[in-house]
């Protein structure tokens, strides 16, 4: 058996959703299966576009076309921390 990072058989969307995530043979319903797609989507791309842009928020924001703030809710709708930037060897004097 094949494990899918969606449709695999470790999910636990349904205790998420509050009603039966899977059928009876354990196949993933649709808007079950869109919603963890969505979810998972969200938080690669952000961290990916925080990485990009340094840890900077604003920069990560500007880069994925959104606006900071709403940025920042997606951040925290993830739990995701921005990291902090590793400042240069030898910073300008």
């Amino acid at each position: 058996m094949l494990y899918h990072p969606v449709y695999g058989p470790n999910d636990d969307t349904q205790a998420r959703s509050g009603g039966k995530a899977r059928d009876d043979s354990g196949f993933m319903r649709f808007q079950t299966a869109k919603a963890e797609a969505v979810r998972t989507f969200e938080r690669d791309y952000l961290q990916r576009a925080l990485k990009h842009a340094n840890g900077n928020v604003t920069r990560a924001a500007q880069l994925a076309g959104k606006e900071r703030r709403a940025f920042g809710k997606l951040l925290k709708k993830h739990g995701i921390v921005r990291e902090t930037p590793v400042p240069a060897e030898n910073p300008p004097v």
